[in-house]
């Protein structure tokens, strides 16, 4: 019994001084400090290719320009579908066409979406499906077209 005594002890003293050395002298992990920051995708809200969109200058962005009778629904959407161009991380300008009827109510009707990309047909027609907006008078509850064009960020 002695000598089993003495062989764990000769195992385990030098196995705890090693792993409480281990934890002492074990250098804190450096701060992650990334070497060169990739500037995020932001999407640009075009009406064409030469076309210039009056500057905001609370945010240092330009705001698009809709026509009158569907300036708050287009509005009310334009949050979701740049997240939905965003989420493609788009290389070069892409244009999809959105036909919809306005209702009433502050919903969307018949919206149909031109586009080969599953996701993003998917994701648009999600977005007049679920975004509500306010109507405040002068919006047209006709059927309407727009083409959405987005780009990655000129910075």
């Amino acid at each position: 019994m002695r000598r089993e005594l003495l062989i764990a002890a000769a195992v385990l003293v030098p196995f705890g001084v090693l792993v409480a050395a281990g934890f002492y002298f074990s250098p804190e992990p450096a701060p992650f400090i990334p070497s060169e920051v990739e500037k995020p995708f932001i999407p640009s809200e075009v009406e064409g290719p030469s076309a210039q969109l009056p500057l905001d200058s609370a945010r240092g962005e330009r705001s698009p320009v809709f026509p009158p009778g569907l300036a708050a629904p287009l509005t009310a959407v334009l949050p979701e579908v740049k997240r939905c161009f965003a989420d493609q991380h788009l290389k070069q300008l892409h244009e999809v066409r959105v036909r919809f009827t306005p209702t009433r109510d502050g919903g969307f009707d018949r919206v149909e979406v031109d586009e080969q990309n599953p996701y993003l047909q998917a994701c648009l027609e999600d977005v007049f499906a679920e975004v509500a907006w306010h109507p405040s008078g002068p919006e047209t509850y006709t059927p309407a077209e727009h083409t959405f064009s987005f780009g990655p960020s000129p910075d």
